[in-house]
């Protein structure tokens, strides 16, 4: 199998696909050329492979002629799209997948089932801007901006019922960009100054 390291603007800075040939060619084809998408600027954000379909979100609302709004399936050969919200990050937790995604002023995460797209099934966040998520330790963990009682933090941890908020940062503009898992241990990169009162790079 070939290693594929592709790039989308806006986003994790890399993603990093294993996928025979044949289907990187197919998956990436469609987004070779600004005319398949009616919105300008338009962008992918996130891709994760789930139950065999490739799973795709962003700003964008088509694809070789197909109206997917910012959250669609690619089976190999066709597009469908799952629903017209614009979903920033994915990530498989508890057999399902994970779906952060924009909703208003601020972020929600739902999850897909590979039938039924539940848009506020891990309880409703605070106003905030959802940019990763990762499983971990069998909890949901998801990195952003958050703000809460006027506090601003960079994550947040569901355990299956609420989420707990962590990384308190010191300007709201501050915020996690991504999540890694390494040595069982949970690394975001991101943009901010300190974090819980001590001075760190991003």
């Amino acid at each position: 199998l070939p290693i594929k390291i592709i790039y989308f603007r806006n986003m994790k800075t890399l993603l990093l696909f294993i996928f025979p040939l044949s289907l990187l060619a197919q998956v990436l084809s469609p987004f070779g050329n600004n005319q398949h998408d009616s919105l300008e600027g338009s962008f992918v954000e996130d891709a994760e492979v789930y139950n065999g379909n490739l799973y795709l979100g962003g700003d964008f609302d088509l694809i070789n002629g197909v109206s997917t709004g910012g959250f669609c399936k690619y089976d190999g050969t066709n597009t469908s799209s799952i629903s017209f919200i614009s979903a920033s990050a994915f990530e498989k937790y508890n057999n399902v997948l994970a779906v952060a995604y924009r909703n208003g002023a601020g972020s929600s995460v739902g999850y897909w089932n590979d039938t039924v797209f539940q848009p506020s099934a891990f309880s409703n966040l605070p106003i905030s801007y959802l940019k990763d998520l990762k499983s971990h330790n069998g909890d949901l963990y998801v990195t952003g901006n958050f703000s809460v009682n006027n506090q601003y933090y960079l994550l947040a941890k569901y355990n299956g019922t609420t989420w707990t908020y962590y990384g308190e940062v010191s300007l709201w503009r501050s915020g996690g960009l991504s999540l890694a898992i390494h040595n069982n241990m949970l690394h975001i990169g991101g943009f901010f100054d300190t974090i819980d009162g001590s001075h760190f790079g991003s």
